[in-house]
This record gives structure tokens, sequence and C-alpha cells, in this order.
């Protein structure tokens, strides 16, 4: 699910006026080549946490619970050929694993979690958050319709953003015996906002899988903008 890009594909006829001219084309998906389950490949699944995530998504705790949605969540999106379908299941994904109740808002505080959760540095931080708003914007859209629905989503947006939960989604399971509930999930986010005395939270994974995020997410935008 990490490596993926969304499914296209699509049946096109044409019909001109008075049906004098019939054309029908249709585009397939490629042949997945599929990964190969080498040393490498298992090498890296523990370096970046994986097996943590496995093993912590099969707790039966809140957070348990919540990883393991939030991993159901993003296989879905992953999986989805609707483009504006896998935009609202990722924000569900993130939404799973971020969201404390369904009483609390949503754009502000998931832009603020993935960004304390993700970087220790001010700038880095920064960027997160303003992406991840971003992305609920443009989930928000798509939910709520009208004039403002986007026609198309950059891929690069969706790559961007499915990234990120993944990286979120080892961020917490890296924690997790530190972490045993959300509540202290939240918490050890509040203690870093106001500036608290608190060890870096452990990230499994190399810091340019995050760089290749925002960038991904970053460029979308500005295409989707232009």
């Amino acid at each position: 699910m990490a490596i993926s890009e969304h499914r296209r594909y699509g049946f096109d006829l044409a019909i001109s006026p008075g049906f004098r001219y019939l054309r029908s084309s249709e585009r397939q998906d490629a042949k997945p080549r599929g990964v190969p389950i080498d040393d490498t490949f298992v090498r890296r699944f523990h370096r970046c946490g994986f097996a943590s995530l496995v093993r912590a998504a099969e707790v039966d705790t809140d957070l348990g619970r919540r990883l393991d949605q939030g991993v159901n969540w993003l296989f879905e999106s992953r999986q989805e050929t609707s483009v504006h379908a896998a935009v609202v299941k990722t924000a569900i994904a993130l939404e799973s694993l971020l969201i404390a109740s369904d009483n609390e808002s949503l754009r502000g505080p998931l832009a603020e979690r993935a960004a304390f959760l993700l970087a220790d540095d001010p700038g880095r931080r920064r960027r997160i958050a303003k992406n991840v708003r971003a992305f609920y914007d443009l989930r928000s859209s798509i939910v709520h319709g009208g004039r403002k629905r986007p026609r198309a989503v950059p891929g690069a947006v969706l790559e961007g953003i499915d990234r990120v939960v993944l990286l979120l989604l080892l961020t917490v399971a890296a924690n997790a015996s530190v972490w045993s509930s959300f509540e202290l999930v939240v918490a050890a986010v509040e203690d870093r906002k106001w500036g608290a005395v608190v060890k870096n939270a452990m990230r499994p994974f190399p810091g340019s899988h995050l760089s290749r995020a925002l960038e991904l997410l970053e460029g979308g935008v500005s295409r989707s903008a232009a």
C-alpha cells in the first residue's frame, strides 16, 4: 500500500451528430509487477517499523483499534478507483487515528497533531500542518460539493497524503509502549506545543520519506491551483 499508485482505467464512447460515426476505446490497468519478498524487503520492513505497526494494531485497546482502522481505511483508499472517493477514505484514515471524538473539530487538530508527531523542527512542522489543512480543505470541497468541488485531483496530492498517513501510523506504533492510550498521544502533542521538555518521539523511518511526501503534496497543490 505504500508503493502502488491508484488504479486508473476507463471506457470511452464517442458518437458523432446523426450517429454517422461511432468509436470506442478502452484503457486497461497495467499488469502489476508485484513486490519481491527478498532479504532487502525484510530488512526495510523491520527497519521502518512495519513489524511494530502490525503488532500494535493487533492489540485490543483504543490505540490498537485506531491503528487497525487507520491501516484498513488507507488500504481501502489505495484500492479505490475513484480519486475523489480515495481522498475521502484517506481522510477517514487520518481521522480514525488522530481525532478524539465525534464532537471534536477536524481540520485544526489533524494538522496540529500530524505536525507535532512527525517533526521536531518548527519549519517542518509548519509545512506539515499547512499541507494537512490544504488536504482537508480538498476533502471538504469533495464531500460538500457545489461549485468548489474540484474536477480533478492531482495524483501527487493523494500519493503525498497517503505517505503522510502511513508515517503517522508507523510513528504512533513505534511509541505505543510510551503512548499506551490515545489520551497520552494527545498529551504528548500538547506538551510539545507548549514547550515542555520532553523526549523526542521515536520515528523508525528515514527523514527522507517525510521530505518526499511533503514534496509530492506541495507539488500537487501548486498544480491544482494553476
